[in-house]
This record gives structure tokens, sequence and C-alpha cells, in this order.
């Protein structure tokens, strides 16, 4: 039997949150966390260590980018892939781009699960040969 992934969904709105926990749990695949804000997302992160964060970028006091960059300094999470969901750049514009910006998976808003599930696998796989990498 396959483990259940697990997710920490950090967006300010908490109809989008309670709305992708609900389409992601349905799969039985995926233990799905919420965060409402940047701080409570990095306390959530260094306690669950969750297997992907799904992060917005567009949120008060700590938007998602400073978010992030706290994640990546903290040696607990640095490791742990990131998935971005912005409404600052339409479908079109992402899919052009093939859903990756500077390295980084990106999600136009509004998002479906299925885009979701595929990015979740594709950030899992890109972690995992990120670890198998040689050292030299």
């Amino acid at each position: 039997m396959k483990s259940r992934i697990t997710l920490l969904v950090v967006d300010d709105d908490q109809n989008i949150c309670d709305a992708v926990k609900r389409g992601l749990e349905q799969t039985h695949n995926y233990t799905v966390h919420v965060a409402t804000s940047g701080a409570e997302a990095v306390a959530a992160a260094c306690e669950l260590l969750p297997d992907v964060i799904l992060l917005d970028l567009m949120m008060p006091q700590m938007t998602g980018a400073e978010c992030s960059k706290r994640l990546r300094d903290a040696p607990l999470t640095a490791h742990i892939p990131v998935v971005y969901l912005t409404g600052l750049m339409g479908k079109e514009d992402v899919k052009a781009l093939d859903g990756v910006i500077d390295g980084e998976r990106y999600l136009a808003k509004p998002v479906c699960i299925n885009e979701i599930i595929e990015a979740v696998e594709r950030a899992l796989e890109r972690g995992k040969r990120e670890q198998h990498v040689p050292p030299w």
C-alpha cells in the first residue's frame, strides 16, 4: 500500500484552503494541513515536515516569497518542495512557461485539484532527483 503524501496548503483565503483540502483528501492519497498566514506556515512546516508545500504568493503581513525564503533558510525545511499559487499570472502565461518560473513550479489561480495533484507529483519527483545528485 502506498503511503499518503503530507501536504501543507498555505493561503490567506480559508475557502481556498478548505476546497483544496477537501479535494485532495477525497483521493485518499493525501493528508492535508492548512495554514492561513506565512508565519503560521513556517511554524507548521517546522512541526509537520510535510512532503510538499502549496504556497500562495499574495498574502498580507508575510508574502509567499518571504515565507519561502524563511523555509529555504531553515535547515529543517530547506529540502521541502514548494509549489506556488499565483493570481498574478494567467493560466496561459504559466502554461507557456510549462508551469516553471526560475526553477520553481507555479500554478495560476483558479486551480483545479488535478492540476494540483500533477504539480505535487512533479515537485516530489524533482525533490527525489535532487536528493540523488552525486556530491562531485
